[in-house]
């Protein structure tokens, strides 16, 4: 599944989505050094120790604000990838930006800022202008020649937090559907951390709903970012998924129709939302700055459409499945999430 054409050329539908995805074909275009391509599409090292791969230059067409690097890796014990970005704002690059190391028993994010440019832990902000292009950068490393990492997919979703907000989606015709997604609560966990684990809990449901019997502690464990002390990274989330077997990455979404989309074809959606008090009937928690929750269908009740989630806030498993109402869910979404989907 290749969703674009590089080196400054036009994208395609997907892609023009505010989402870019590298895989299989696209390694081709790119520079590498150390690399070679597996039959099944991966990119691995070729007897060395290192090795790397520099995307072309992708233009989606669109100026943007905001972007998230995402990647599907496999990292046995013993090796390593790094992953940068650059942007082109104006006539101008920024310099190489680091964004992670992603390993098995490290991984973690380089907050920095720069005149042009900062990064805070999963996002690379653009403090002057607009970005217009940009770069990514993965490196992978071994301690044995006889050992490699592997790159499945690569890729970053941008948006332009400046621009007009989001469709509201009250406009587009509801169906009534709801994926039976499993129920875990976040507050069923150890007190320690049970508030901090709202991401890898939704995480865990997910991969319940397809099989893949993984639990929240494991989750949380597998996704927590030893640079800022998080579980909440968003690129760390997806690149654990991804090391279970699925494709999964960060989205942007345009509109709660994209989220309708995914759910039609059986994908729940982990969404990012943040409300005030009295701003989402029916939540469990009365305020909240940053959560995460699984979207699981949709239902038309007379004139009302309401979203259905499965919210880790609740304090107990059988308390998770929720019903919002469609437009106050809309105005907490932050407009980004993650998909999740089984490989083909």
């Amino acid at each position: 599944m290749c969703f674009l054409i590089l080196g400054g050329l036009s994208l395609s539908t997907e892609a023009k989505k505010n989402l870019v995805l590298l895989e299989s074909d696209d390694w081709s275009r790119g520079d590498s050094k150390g690399l070679r391509l597996t039959e099944d599409g991966q990119l691995t090292l070729s007897h060395q120790n290192e090795g790397f791969f520099i995307s072309p230059t992708i233009e989606p067409g669109v100026e943007f604000t905001q972007l998230v690097p995402f990647w599907n890796v496999t990292t046995p014990p013993g090796t390593k990838v790094s992953i940068k970005a650059k942007l082109k704002i104006g006539e101008e690059w920024s310099r190489w930006l680091k964004v992670a190391t992603w390993k098995e028993d490290e991984p973690l994010t380089y907050s920095q800022s720069f005149p042009e440019v900062e990064v805070i832990i999963d996002t690379l902000k653009v403090k002057t202008h607009k970005a217009d292009g940009f770069k990514l950068f993965i490196e992978l490393s071994s301690n044995s020649r006889d050992v490699t990492p592997s790159v499945r997919l690569l890729g970053a979703t941008y948006w332009n937090s400046t621009g007009e907000s989001q469709s509201t989606g009250t406009e587009v015709a509801g169906y009534q559907k709801d994926l039976k997604v499993p129920k875990e609560s976040q507050f069923e966990q150890p007190a320690s951390i049970a508030s901090l684990i709202c991401s890898p809990t939704a995480l865990s449901m997910v991969l319940q709903y397809y099989g893949k019997h993984v639990k929240p502690l494991e989750a949380a464990q597998g996704v927590y970012d030893h640079g800022p002390e998080i579980y909440g990274n968003w690129s760390f989330n997806t690149a654990f998924v991804g090391n279970h077997g699925f494709e999964a990455y960060v989205r942007y979404f345009l509109g709660i129709e994209d989220i309708k989309e995914e759910i039609s074809a059986g994908h729940p959606v982990i969404a990012s939302i943040s409300y005030g008090k009295g701003e989402l009937k029916g939540a469990p928690t009365k305020s909240t700055s940053g959560h995460l929750v699984v979207v699981r269908g949709f239902l038309k009740k007379e004139d009302q459409e309401y979203v259905i989630v499965n919210d880790p806030a609740a304090k107990t498993d059988k308390s998770v499945r929720r019903t919002y109402r469609l437009d106050q869910f809309i105005t907490a979404w932050k407009g980004i999430g993650y998909v999740i989907r089984p490989l083909s």
